[in-house]
């Protein structure tokens, strides 16, 4: 589709082929087309308060007083409740710039939101700035003010604020008094009177219950969606329905966020396809319950939606964990999954599917826990790069998949998408397991060594210098065991245990072979540990390559084996 924002025909069209182009636009051209459009103010009824707060977040002022002045009082809630707060108190700067704003848009958006909103909201963010004097009649006033910037509307009360804001408060406080005289005594009334911290954590309060009727809980309830489920809680579940006969009268406008899902396919959206011939109305409450569930996500951090992207990516992380939960239960067949979506509420489908991934989880730290006495940190630092990244990715609160094509993350780390990476992660860490055994057998006392070199030292020992002394080890001394190598021992690993091929030396694949076998005796089975551990020498080798028998070494750069001062 071209670009709507420069389609000269949107005016044009009829109200219904605008509303339906607005819908699939990004956001950055959404304001530009309300504004076109035949009727802005109905375009804008149809918009979520999510959809408009993501609309008009990046705006210039005036911009976004022109957009706001088509919003309806839930959205004007919904927009102050995330600009005007940071964490649990208000910001006094940009509770004064909203104040701005819908004085820029129409003076009677700022009068109903300002009469509609809580007293303690108004109390608390003019306390920001504002003193209020109520002097006794026998007292002149010039003579309690003095020279502090003020003015006074009904020569009653006097208000105290910094030149710089004076006009602005004193416009809203004259709207207010011009429209209604009982909230502005009111109001002054608690700015003499009431106690800043506690008008506050009331209209905390307040704004806490606004957002949960929109899906964003406080953060500790939101966090309930991370809670594992076990097998006995999933039986014991109970079931949904979805009456499509039902008129749901007075429900809040759902977000409209198929527009920021990714192009990627997953298996659940091969159950809503099949659900999609039947009832487009299934997969509208469908679509409504990822977007509540994306709310809880974006509640887990503090409500995030300061961008698109941190928006898109609680979609996106809904959307898998919930495909992972139906994958997992359905085994991946879409007519058996089919019922089980209109039957189980997507929340508890998250839940199984996070579960999978935090089982991944429990069974590396239980191999941190036994062979590092649970030093993380040491276990990573051993392991390198890349292993450590996909270590370091698991060992997250909310575990990370590893994906060396993922270039929005220093560390290629995202959300986990189906079953196929959770068990790739799996036989990952059985491997890891399966390693530390079989390096506790030929070496018993190897990981008290390790731990107390990463305590003490710079550069204590990687998994590719172990794995590269021990294979020269085996050459040499025809055992494994872990003892750091001399430069003469180097020399005669070099002579030994391989040849020269052009400017490459190459290990001998017999004594690869040998070595492999050794270590994972009692293991022969596992085909993945072999291949990991040849992994290991392939890198080994490509470290050694560019050494020569016949040329002097530069131990300095010698980096796979571990080597002797």
């Amino acid at each position: 589709m071209t670009d709507p924002s420069q389609d000269a025909d949107f005016n044009e069209l009829d109200f219904e082929e605008q509303k339906a182009i607005f819908f699939k636009s990004s956001f950055e051209e959404k304001g530009d087309l309300l504004l076109r459009s035949q009727d802005p103010d109905q375009l804008a009824n149809v918009m979520s308060c999510e959809e408009m707060y993501l609309m008009t977040r990046n705006m210039d002022i005036d911009l976004r007083a022109e957009i706001l002045k088509h919003a309806n009082l839930p959205q004007l809630f919904f927009v102050a409740d995330l600009d005007c707060w940071s964490k649990d108190q208000i910001n006094p700067k940009n509770f004064l710039d909203w104040l701005e704003c819908l004085f820029l848009a129409d003076p009677e958006k700022l009068a109903g939101w300002l009469s509609h909103i809580d007293y303690e909201m108004l109390v608390a963010g003019f306390k920001k700035y504002v003193g209020v004097i109520k002097p006794e009649r026998e007292y002149p006033a010039d003579e309690i003010l003095g020279d502090r910037a003020y003015f006074t509307l009904d020569m009653m009360y006097y208000v105290l604020c910094d030149e710089d804001n004076l006009d602005l408060v004193k416009r809203a406080l004259h709207l207010i008094y011009e429209t209604e005289k009982r909230l502005y005594v009111n109001l002054l009334e608690g700015l003499i009177s009431e106690l800043d911290y506690e008008m506050e954590e009331e209209a905390f309060r307040h704004r806490n219950v606004r957002l949960s009727e929109r899906g964003f809980p406080e953060e500790d309830s939101a966090m309930q969606i991370y809670r594992p489920i076990s097998e006995d809680e999933w039986k014991k579940l109970p079931k949904k329905e979805i009456n499509m006969d039902s008129v749901r009268e007075g429900q809040v406008m759902p977000a409209n966020y198929p527009v920021l899902w990714s192009e990627e396919k997953l298996f659940l959206d091969d159950v809503l396809g099949s659900l999609a011939s039947e009832s487009i109305e299934v997969i509208h409450s469908l679509q409504e319950e990822l977007v509540w569930l994306s709310n809880k996500v974006l509640s887990c951090s503090g409500i995030q939606m300061a961008s698109e992207q941190k928006v898109r990516n609680g979609i996106e992380r809904v959307r898998r964990f919930v495909n992972i939960g139906l994958e997992e239960v359905s085994q991946s067949d879409v007519e058996v999954a089919r019922p089980l979506v209109l039957s189980t509420w997507l929340e508890f489908l998250f839940r199984k599917g996070f579960t999978e991934i935090i089982d991944v989880r429990s069974e590396l730290t239980k191999c941190i826990q036994q062979f590092w006495k649970k030093n993380n940190d040491a276990f990573l630092n051993f392991l390198g790069i890349p292993y450590e990244n996909m270590c370091r990715g698991l060992l997250k609160t909310q575990p990370q998949c590893f994906d060396t094509a993922e270039t929005h993350d220093l560390e290629q780390l995202r959300d986990f998408k189906n079953m196929d990476e959770i068990k790739a992660s799996r036989v990952f860490v059985q491997v890891l397991n399966e390693l530390h055994e079989c390096l506790v057998k030929q070496c018993p006392n190897l990981f008290s060594v390790l731990l107390i070199e990463a305590d003490g030292k710079d550069d204590p020992t990687t998994l590719l210098e172990l794995i590269g002394t021990l294979l020269v080890r085996s050459i040499l001394d025809e055992k494994i065991q872990f003892k750091e190598i001399t430069k003469k021992e180097l020399d005669q690993f070099l002579k030994k245990g391989g040849e020269q091929a052009g400017i490459e030396f190459l290990i001998h694949k017999k004594f690869i072979e040998t070595f492999v076998a050794q270590m994972t005796e009692g293991h022969q089975d596992n085909k993945k540990l072999e291949q990991f551990l040849y992994q290991i020498i392939e890198t080994l080798q490509s470290e050694l390559h560019t050494l020569s028998i016949a040329s002097d070494i530069n131990y300095k750069y010698v980096r796979c084996v571990k080597l002797k001062d």
